[in-house]
């Protein structure tokens, strides 16, 4: 096309000369007749010549195009989308040809916006999306968004609207809580919302930092305090009951152990009186099965046995007197 088109300006150009230069000869013939017009005839002859090749290398060296090993290009005629090319060396027509380009290489958008949770915190968002152009789209690009520069605004409003959103499900402590699964979360929202619409495939969307407001951050830090000193009460009231228990183990394994002895003592003590009581009952039976005289005799011996060789002082009976000794006789 770049060429018929170049082709055509060469015929018309020349065409176009050789009619002035025919003119300019008659009218030198005209006024002076007889002189010898073929110097002029040759130079003009020339010119006729120079300037259509003129032209043409000045049109094929602007048209010509270089696009890079990662680029990609649309050819535009008249604003029209028309052929796409791709890397090397291209020839175009630079008077009704332009061509628009994208960097079809892996693009980042760094977005930083303020996003609110469910209850209203403030946060400060800083993510990243990387994404690629589909090459085999650009003319669709072209015709609907008209530069890279374009679709890259749309994305970067698309991919803070799907990430608000989000925030605004979650609250503010379980952003702390769940932030991985937000990234997975946050891919699926932009890459849905993109669709098929904007021509680029989604490679990563990934949370770079989330910021609280100081309000929110000593609000946090006044209830891990809170939480701190309440995990310190259960810790020491723990410690408590595990010591009441300690103590009340070891009063009952001592009360057990005086319970023990106590027992064991007054099973001794029951055992000698139990003996104590069968052999009183023994002597009882042997002492009863005696005769008087064998009895008699034997309180006679206890009794020697036991006198310390004084008499006694007085008599009991039906007639108390004094029995004296022989001192005071």
């Amino acid at each position: 096309m770049a060429l018929l088109f170049l082709a055509i300006i060469i015929i018309v150009g020349g065409l176009v000369w050789r009619t002035i230069i025919s003119r300019n000869i008659k009218a030198n013939e005209k006024e002076y007749p007889g002189r010898d017009n073929s110097q002029l005839r040759l130079r003009m002859t020339l010119i006729l010549i120079a300037i259509p090749v003129l032209i043409a290398m000045l049109t094929v060296g602007f048209g010509f195009r270089i696009i890079g090993a990662t680029e990609g290009a649309v050819v535009k005629t008249f604003g029209k989308p028309g052929n796409t090319l791709y890397a090397g060396l291209h020839i175009i027509n630079p008077v009704t040809q332009t061509l628009q380009k994208y960097d079809l290489a892996l693009q980042q958008i760094d977005l930083n916006y303020d996003a609110y949770t469910k209850e209203g915190q403030t946060v400060l968002v800083k993510s990243i999306v990387q994404y690629t152009i589909q090459r085999d789209n650009l003319r669709k690009i072209t015709s609907e968004f008209g530069t890279q520069s374009t679709l890259n605004d749309r994305i970067v409003r698309i991919a803070e609207a799907q990430s608000k959103v989000l925030f605004s499900e979650q609250s503010a402590m379980g952003l702390i809580e769940i932030r991985a699964l937000l990234e997975e979360k946050t891919y699926a929202l932009i890459t849905n919302a993109l669709g098929e619409n904007y021509y680029v495939d989604i490679r990563k969307a990934e949370i770079v930092d989330i910021a609280f407001s100081e309000e929110f951050l000593r609000s946090i830090s006044a209830k891990v305090q809170a939480e701190q000193e309440k995990l310190r009460a259960q810790t020491e009231a723990e410690k408590a009951r595990i010591e009441a228990d300690r103590d009340r183990d070891v009063a009952i394994t001592q009360a057990d152990a005086v319970l023990q002895s106590a027992k064991k003592h007054a099973e001794a003590a029951i055992e000698e009186a139990r003996g104590e009581a069968e052999a009183q009952r023994i002597r009882q039976e042997v002492w009863q099965s005696m005769s008087a005289e064998v009895r008699a005799a034997i309180l006679a011996e206890m009794y020697y046995g036991t006198w310390n060789g004084q008499l006694p002082a007085t008599m009991l009976g039906s007639d108390t007197s004094v029995i004296l000794g022989p001192e005071q006789r």
